[in-house]
């Protein structure tokens, strides 16, 4: 019982300091904007992240490394280098944010 209060209060703590949850996959709202090459992105629940960009012409680049949300920001660790994003997530749309773009992705559902 002391176990699932303790978990009940980290839950608690981590929803009203502002953490957001963005684990899943998401995809590129092409609506939105063109302009950006992810074409879908996973954030598992260990903290890594596996990104697809898609380039025209057939190109393609892979990425991965781990993830974090903090203070409002989404800071992306590949290979040692450090990269932050402002992030924002309602619900089933993510908004991250780089040098005053925008670009929208949407939670992929899974099938059933």
């Amino acid at each position: 019982m002391r176990t699932v209060r303790y978990l009940l209060g980290v839950v608690v703590l981590a929803t009203v300091a502002g953490c957001t949850s963005i684990a899943g996959t998401w995809t590129a709202d092409r609506s939105s904007s063109s302009s950006n090459p992810i074409a879908s992105v996973s954030f598992c629940q260990d903290g890594t992240f596996t990104a697809h960009a898609e380039y025209g012409n057939n190109r393609s680049h892979a990425m991965s490394g781990h993830y974090k949300v903090e203070d409002g920001q989404l800071v992306l660790d590949t290979e040692g280098k450090e990269r932050r994003y402002g992030v924002h997530r309602d619900d089933d749309k993510l908004t991250i944010t780089y040098k005053d773009k925008s670009d929208t992705l949407v939670r992929m559902k899974p099938r059933r």
